[in-house]
């Protein structure tokens, strides 16, 4: 069961993510929801300091040293707390975007709940840890809407934002003229953030969001990108969806071949294109 803390929440907001919780608890994709909800402080620093507060000393100094260099804004993040609990900060948004980040989150719980359970300990070999955060992404992001859509939620402001362009004009805008192979490691950085975005994207339009189809589809036409070569990460994740039965032991050689390296592959050709 999902505990709330903080202001953020009104009575209606926690009735309707119980509501999804329920639901998620029988999706195929979903499970039980065992955890805590965080809405931070509406203020400029308040993400940054909820999650001071709340993640292990290590964990948040680790985040806190890369946040200069991200291209996407936090807007939620689940972790062990220094409690041991469960948790998921997120960002105090308006309307409807507060529950669909919070619900975003309360799937994430849900899988870490399993990942705890079952003593599955993620894989340190970077394709194979990195394949996995990109196909949960979008898994958690096409669960999300199908739910959303089975509780007849409206289209929150996270769905309806057009934001994948501005992620691959910002990547554009911060290669130098003059690039020597291999590519810099921020650069595989904010590519992998990029294709985290777009996987949730992906996984949005997947479940039902016409907006998130559009978002694709301009960021598509981005000259960086404009070659087409992702279509079959992007068929490898529905396929992979179809296919709820499949451990995350598993699932990791898989999303490391058909995501994660095919991914970086297309950031070398992106490097050496050039914006």
């Amino acid at each position: 069961m999902l505990s709330f803390e903080g202001e953020g929440f009104t009575q209606p907001e926690r009735e309707a993510l119980e509501a999804f919780c329920a639901k998620l608890e029988d999706h195929p994709h979903g499970g039980r929801a065992d955890g805590r909800i965080v809405v931070a402080e509406a203020r400029s620093e308040g993400m940054i300091q909820a999650l001071q507060m709340y993640m292990k000393d290590d964990e948040y100094d680790s985040w806190f040293a890369r946040l200069p260099e991200r291209t996407v804004v936090t807007g939620g993040k689940t972790f062990v707390a220094d409690d041991e609990i469960l948790t998921a900060v997120v960002a105090p948004l308006p309307d409807q975007a507060l529950l669909d980040i919070a619900a975003h989150e309360a799937i994430e719980i849900a899988h870490a709940v399993h990942q705890i359970e079952s003593g599955f300990v993620r894989p340190t070999n970077p394709d194979e840890a990195d394949g996995l955060t990109l196909y949960d992404e979008y898994r958690v992001e096409r669960a999300r809407r199908e739910i959303s859509n089975e509780l007849r939620w409206p289209e929150g402001a996270t769905d309806a934002v057009q934001g994948m362009r501005a992620v691959i004009d910002e990547i554009a805008s911060r290669m130098p003229s003059q690039r020597l192979d291999p590519p810099h490691m921020d650069f595989f950085g904010a590519w992998l953030e990029m294709a985290q975005a777009l996987v949730m994207a992906c996984g949005r339009g997947a479940g039902g969001s016409q907006s998130a189809l559009e978002d694709v589809r301009r960021w598509s036409e981005h000259p960086l990108v404009a070659d087409n070569g992702w279509e079959p990460v992007q068929n490898s994740l529905d396929e992979l969806y179809e296919q709820p039965g499949l451990g995350l032991e598993e699932l990791a050689p898989f999303t490391a071949s058909l995501i994660r390296r095919p991914i970086i592959g297309y950031g070398r050709d992106a490097w050496r294109r050039g914006p």
